[in-house]
């Protein structure tokens, strides 16, 4: 009878262990040099310390976000690049991308341009029935058809 060879591991595996051996290394390094006298011990526990692990966005801070890209859209006029919303809200670009597909897919706001060069604007008119029964901020999920 054949053995079974172990599993390989997965990506998400292997992923957790190097990241725990370079913290564990990064560790080492940050303790040789502080006894060596190049890092002060505050320096040493900031640099040693482990990164906070990312949290999810509640459906409020969403809406939250959401808000206030409405308003200052509407309140600059023109259509607005990410980059410009991001430093107006003091929030980074990749905070953004989520709620602006979803104001789009909503109908609140028009995005023009493609990648890079994507620009978002207040929606002229209302949500098409396409766009009412499409994705809302507190389900995620598409609406089923009415019967």
């Amino acid at each position: 009878m054949r053995s079974k060879s172990p599993r390989r591991p997965t990506r998400a595996t292997v992923d957790r262990a190097l990241k725990r051996l370079a913290l564990e290394f990064a560790a080492r390094v940050v303790e040789e040099l502080a006894a060596l006298g190049l890092f002060e011990s505050d320096d040493a526990a900031t640099l040693a310390a482990e990164p906070s692990p990312r949290r999810r966005r509640t459906v409020l801070a969403l809406e939250e976000v959401s808000a206030k890209i409405v308003e200052l859209v509407a309140s600059r006029g023109g259509p607005l690049a990410i980059g410009t919303m991001a430093t107006a809200l003091g929030i980074d670009r990749r905070e953004l991308a989520h709620p602006l597909a979803l104001l789009v897919t909503q109908g609140k706001l028009v995005r023009t341009g493609a990648r890079r060069g994507a620009r978002y604007a207040e929606a002229k008119r209302g949500p098409t029935r396409r766009r009412r029964e499409a994705t809302s901020i507190t389900s995620g999920r598409r609406k089923p058809p009415r019967s």
